[in-house]
């Protein structure tokens, strides 16, 4: 057992589920089962440990047959959140959302730019 277990606020995993939420709302359950977490869980103050976390993410894009969910994530966060994404997205501002899940997807960002895989 480690002498330190990385942990990740609840508060980041609810627009996680809230995305599926939008999507498929009958997968909500089956994601919670995935990541070992309850519904109890979710609410309050709660934390959740990194591997519930990265199995909930995981079972979430293959729920959804997307890799592109930390885009939405970041997103829903908002540009003024505190949260960890609003910070790349600070500093990325140039760069609308939708081009980023664009290039995550290797699709042309515009008429006549590289693709990502071509790099």
């Amino acid at each position: 057992m480690p002498l330190y277990q990385p942990v990740i606020p609840v508060r980041y995993v609810r627009p996680l589920l809230e995305l599926v939420q939008s999507q498929q709302p009958a997968d909500v359950a089956t994601i919670l089962r995935a990541g070992g977490v309850s519904a109890a869980e979710l609410r309050g103050k709660a934390v959740l440990t990194m591997r519930q976390f990265d199995a909930l993410h995981l079972a979430a894009a293959a729920t959804l047959g997307r890799t592109d969910l930390g885009f939405d994530l970041g997103d829903r966060f908002g540009y003024g959140s505190p949260a960890a994404f609003s910070t790349a997205f600070r500093n990325c501002s140039g760069t609308s959302p939708r081009t980023y899940r664009k290039a995550a997807r290797g699709e042309r960002a515009s008429p006549g730019a590289p693709r990502s895989d071509t790099l």
